[in-house]
């Protein structure tokens, strides 16, 4: 297959391929799904807001969706967050462990890496540390097993892979749901008849050039993920939850490409967060992603096309973001006597 995963993918999933596929594939859900579990549960308990049904609805609604299509396709992604979030979440009591965690899935993905600066925020040096002595042991560790050369060739088929989807990410495969996945489709044409699935619509409403785009798509993250490690760093210790309950939409949204079963699985995180912690009118844009999230499932095929063309899964992420930015940005409450 044309899809590359860094070598060291290879050793702790291979077990999986002794396995009948049904027997396999029932584990590897069964994980996913126990992973959930305890990460909802640790989310929870930190929190500590009595859950009601109108605070966990609207997160239910969110998230839902995304899950089924976890559970239907089989990737790794729900794991390698599983990594991340359990990493942010050890950061300050076992910054090792953390480190090692992040370390882990950033040997088999890119993007947890976008939350090594705020393990750094909250782990210190050792955490730090143990992300980068982690991250390369594990990469460099196939070549005990495959030889020097074969990991340094599979390495750079992975990097090839990394650098074509970040080359063009918004005509890749299926309608990306970043920000320049969506700018594209709106500024450029899209020819969708090089791709698997013919039937998508062109809603241009420009005809920019594509390096255009992708510059002001540049700029724009740029812009936003200086302004998100700059609040992180000013919250130091505060309101934690709730930066990288940010930090995961901000990923998505920023992200060269993002494949809804595939990049949005980390939604979890936010989702619980907001239904949590946001507050009057914050509520709204929490209720209004559940309503895009679950609606989509009420179209006909061509009807769920369009919406993906015209980034609906981008829609959630933003108003999820909209909907913590009230909580992240308030002012301390201190108390006077």
């Amino acid at each position: 297959m044309w899809y590359r995963y860094p070598p060291f993918f290879l050793l702790p999933f291979s077990v999986f391929a002794f396995l009948p596929l049904g027997v396999g594939a029932f584990v590897w859900a069964l994980g996913k799904c126990a992973v959930a579990l305890v990460l909802i549960r640790e989310l929870a308990g930190r929190l500590d807001v009595s859950w009601g049904v109108g605070r966990w609805l609207p997160a239910a609604c969110v998230v839902a969706p995304y899950w089924m299509l976890e559970l239907r396709y089989g990737n790794a992604q729900f794991y390698m967050f599983g990594l991340t979030a359990f990493a942010l979440l050890w950061a300050a009591s076992r910054p090792r462990w953390a480190g090692t965690a992040l370390g882990a899935a950033i040997a088999i993905k890119v993007w947890p890496a976008f939350f090594a600066p705020l393990l750094w925020m909250r782990g210190g040096r050792r955490a730090a540390g143990a992300t980068l002595v982690a991250g390369a042991a594990l990469t460099l560790a196939p070549a005990a097993v495959f030889g020097w050369s074969t990991n340094a060739i599979w390495l750079a088929d992975w990097y090839a892979q990394e650098s074509e989807i970040s080359a063009d990410a918004g005509v890749m495969w299926f309608p990306s749901q970043s920000l320049y996945g969506v700018a594209r489709r709106y500024f450029s044409v899209i020819d969708y008849s090089t791709m698997p699935d013919t039937n998508y619509q062109t809603i241009h409403l420009a005809e920019l050039s594509p390096e255009t785009i992708r510059l002001m798509w540049l700029a724009v993250a740029a812009v936003s993920c200086t302004w998100f490690f700059a609040g992180a760093w000013r919250a130091a210790g505060r309101r934690e939850l709730a930066w990288a309950a940010l930090g995961f939409c901000v990923l998505a949204l920023f992200q060269p490409f993002a494949q809804r079963h595939i990049a949005l699985t980390v939604l979890l995180w936010p989702a619980i967060v907001a239904a949590a912690r946001a507050e009057g009118w914050a509520r709204w844009p929490l209720y209004l992603a559940g309503c895009i999230s679950v609606g989509q499932l009420l179209f006909s095929a061509d009807g769920q096309r369009l919406l993906l063309v015209m980034g609906s899964d981008a829609a959630v992420v933003a108003l999820l973001a909209l909907s913590l930015l009230p909580h992240v940005s308030a002012p301390d409450r201190r108390v006077t006597h």
